[in-house]
């Protein structure tokens, strides 16, 4: 019955009527990367050279906003174009959800449209346990070595999974880059390129020294692994380099719309606070968003806030696939945008969520039964916190008010376990 199985879904795969003419899709979903460290973002080093000029000769999204800190959840939004607290995808109360199967998602509608499909995911939150792996044709999915960074693999996997793909068929594509969560501990040479005098006696560390309730204990590491974290996500720039190195070598570049994001950033001791997943500040939320290629507007740098719930709507209408009623982002290319609330929230305590627009932001703490409000053009550094404003306080209150219209409940295997808790996660 196993080999029946087999066999058929193989002849359904042969069958398949595949899509010609339109976009391919490239997604490539950078692990932790902080918009402010990326040099189309205005960052003095020189981390992002090839993003840099994707940026340029694409759109890039100034005020993009991530709908969570950490990546489940927010990898979750990116493929459905639904918000967590509608996709049910979380941690809530000691219980892990995945996607449940009647949520819309990217991949299977791309799937649906004769699309070719690839993923190569790093870390077990995007596995198969957790729903991550519906309609691929093609899907890796590293559930025991997710400390370390995958992206020369994936690189070689993409253009292997390619190479045999009849020219005129298109392709959808999602590539999970891990270099840049921590250990922050990048390659030779770039493990020293942005170190300088004053930090290098923290060498060979590659994550802050904890106390016993997680603070960290000597401040001035920060800077040498801020030194770490940048060369990994140099790291990631001339991986993106030699995928888009592949794609031109086998005729595929000027089909293709490539789209870099990152599904949240990282703290460095801002305010004391180090990781992700547990604060709502901007490091956490303002992520890269970044589309580039095949009919995407050239040198073109919006301003508007957006979020990583736009990704879906806006691929599917660029391939002219329907875009399902519920989806609750909007197509980026389809005119001037309103003026959005734009939700995030979901923290791995599952006590902290908040709303923008355009820049106000508003932040509870349901823990601490707290209501702030920050100023982002005034207080980009979201010091000076300010009564709460009414009208936001409504959108918040609405946005939990939703109900998930499906989740389902996850227990890891063994390895996902052991891997999972190896990284601080359970």
């Amino acid at each position: 019955m196993a080999a029946s199985a087999v066999l058929l879904a193989a002849l359904a795969c042969s069958c398949r009527e595949h899509r010609t003419g339109g976009p391919s899709v490239l997604i490539f979903i950078l692990d932790s990367v902080r918009a402010d460290h990326l040099g189309c973002y205005g960052y003095p080093r020189e981390t992002s050279p090839v993003i840099d000029s994707l940026a340029a000769a694409g759109t890039i999204f100034l005020e993009a906003q991530s709908q969570a800190c950490w990546t489940l959840p927010s990898v979750a939004t990116v493929l459905t174009g639904l918000t967590p607290q509608t996709t049910g995808v979380s941690e809530r109360e000691g219980v892990l959800y995945g996607l449940d199967g009647t949520v819309p998602f990217l991949p299977e509608l791309m799937e649906d449209a004769g699309y070719h499909s690839f993923a190569e995911m790093c870390i077990p939150w995007l596995g198969p346990d957790f729903g991550f792996d519906r309609g691929f044709d093609e899907f890796i999915c590293h559930t025991d070595r997710a400390l370390e960074g995958h992206l020369p693999e994936s690189a070689v996997h993409l253009a292997d999974w390619l190479r045999p793909i009849p020219a005129g068929e298109r392709y959808f594509a999602v590539i999970h880059v891990f270099e840049a969560h921590n250990p922050f501990d990048p390659s030779p040479p770039w493990d020293t390129v942005f170190v300088d005098d004053m930090s290098t006696s923290w060498r060979g560390i590659s994550n802050f020294s904890l106390d016993s309730s997680g603070r960290a204990m000597f401040p001035d590491q920060a800077p040498y692994l801020l030194s770490q974290y940048d060369g990994e996500i140099r790291m990631i720039d001339e991986g993106i380099g030699a995928v888009m190195d592949s794609l031109r070598a086998l005729g595929r570049d000027r089909e293709t719309i490539v789209v870099i994001l990152a599904d949240h950033g990282e703290e460095f001791l801002e305010r004391g606070g180090n990781d992700h997943g547990h604060t709502m500040f901007q490091e956490m939320l303002h992520v890269p968003l970044i589309f580039s290629g095949r009919g995407i507007p050239q040198g073109s740098r919006r301003i508007e806030v957006v979020g990583l719930l736009d990704v879906t709507p806006t691929l599917l209408s660029a391939a002219r696939v329907p875009v399902p009623q519920v989806v609750e982002g909007l197509d980026l290319f389809a005119g001037e945008l309103p003026d959005r609330a734009m939700p995030s929230g979901h923290t791995m305590e599952g006590t902290r969520y908040c709303v923008r627009q355009g820049d106000m932001k508003l932040v509870l703490d349901t823990a601490g039964s707290s209501l702030t409000l920050y100023d982002l053009a005034s207080d980009p550094e979201e010091l000076r916190p300010l009564p709460p404003d009414s009208s936001l306080g409504d959108s918040l209150m609405r946005y939990l008010s939703r109900r998930p219209i499906g989740a389902s409940g996850v227990t890891p295997d063994s390895d996902a376990t052991e891997t999972l808790r190896g990284l601080g996660y359970i």
